[in-house]
């Protein structure tokens, strides 16, 4: 019993959230940007339904690693300064994906936009607030 119970708590320590992955582990989150990608709520009927947004790399490096059984990340933390990042688009077995050069702000959050349309989807990134000023700059254009 004791070795099921070690067991469960490595599987539900792989499939939490570590938003940390890319700031020191003992560095306060309140002097850290915040990345996230907007996607349609968990709750949706239909999850094949719903159009997501995931962060898939951070500066070259994985946002997960191989052997997690989570999904991508939607949001992470990230030390201020300038940062490369790629995302990925899913809705309905569709895909595109993208990257995106910032330079991140300490304590701000900055939110990542999708705009799916009849030829392609479009990507944008967002300051202080869902409605903020447009930032960061569009590397490579949507596959």
């Amino acid at each position: 019993m004791k070795k099921l119970l070690w067991m469960l708590l490595v599987v539900l320590t792989a499939c939490s959230a570590d938003v940390r992955r890319f700031v020191p582990p003992a560095a306060n989150l309140n002097y850290m940007a915040h990345l996230i990608a907007l996607s349609d709520s968990a709750g949706t009927l239909l999850r094949s339904e719903g159009h997501y947004l995931f962060i898939t790399s951070v500066d070259g490096a994985q946002s997960k690693s191989n052997w997690e059984l989570r999904k991508l990340p939607s949001d992470i933390y990230l030390t201020p300064g300038a940062h490369r990042f790629g995302v990925l688009y899913q809705h309905s077995g569709l895909t595109a994906s993208a990257q995106f050069e910032v330079d991140a702000k300490e304590g701000m959050a900055y939110y990542i936009h999708r705009h799916a349309g009849a030829y392609g989807v479009q990507f944008w990134l967002t300051e202080g607030k869902e409605d903020g000023p447009k930032v960061g700059r569009l590397l490579q254009a949507p596959e």
